[in-house]
């Protein structure tokens, strides 16, 4: 249930691509599929990958999907209801009420309070950041700019080059090491971050954050480490 608005769209495609492929103008957009579809399915298995990754699979199929609706009066399959086009495109919308009732999104005031409590939560973090002396390395970016703190490390892609060897990160542990950050966020709670669930740092930078830092600000959002040394 909680697919179907994605499932839609994957059957309009699939149904219309027989007719694309006899129309030599549209025979590119089948090309695009399927090309699209493999290569995001072979690169979907890569570390940090989330469901962006199919993002030229979702433009072919809604492309292809706009395709469906346009001839979906021309095709041979009798008279019924739902050869009417803006039928069937009020079925495709109307399937994203089952995904927004199964998320919980169809109530606007709980959104707008957790949005409000989320506002208060970012400016007391970046409020705090600005406030400790040194440069600052955040898991959400944004705080760190919100504070006024130069960009100097992004967590996730840094993880990556990391790992694959192409970033020695004995070059940030050295600056912990030296309290010359002087914060750093992260999300999640503290014993997530401990037991390495969840955390953008590599993981020899998560230890020496633990062993040379301490919680300075603790919120629903996560948690802020501030140096040892400053105590």
């Amino acid at each position: 249930m909680a697919s179907l608005s994605m499932l839609l769209p994957l059957i309009g495609s699939l149904w219309i691509i027989p007719h694309c492929w006899k129309n030599a103008s549209q025979r590119v957009l089948v090309l695009l599929f399927f090309s699209a579809l493999t290569i995001d399915t072979i690169f979907s298995g890569g570390d940090g990958v989330s469901i962006n990754i199919f993002f030229g699979s979702m433009l072919a199929a809604n492309l292809l999907t706009g395709l469906f609706w346009a001839e979906l009066p021309n095709f041979p399959k009798g008279s019924f209801l739902c050869r009417n086009p803006a039928v069937v495109c009020a079925i495709f919308f109307l399937s994203l009420a089952f995904d927004m009732t199964y998320n919980h999104y169809l109530w606007p005031p709980k959104h707008l309070e957790d949005d409000h409590k989320s506002a208060q939560s970012f400016a007391i973090e970046s409020k705090f950041i600005s406030q400790q002396p040194g440069s600052a390395i955040c898991e959400d970016l944004l705080v760190c700019a919100y504070a006024g703190k130069p960009f100097i490390y992004d967590p996730f892609v840094a993880s990556i080059y990391m790992g694959a060897g192409q970033l020695d990160p004995a070059v940030i542990i050295d600056k912990l090491k030296r309290s010359e950050i002087g914060a750093v966020q992260f999300w999640g709670s503290p014993q997530q971050i401990l037991n390495g669930n969840g955390s953008l740092f590599h993981p020899p930078i998560s230890m020496a954050i633990d062993q040379y830092y301490r919680p300075g600000l603790v919120n629903e959002d996560g948690v802020i480490y501030v140096p040892k040394s400053l105590n």
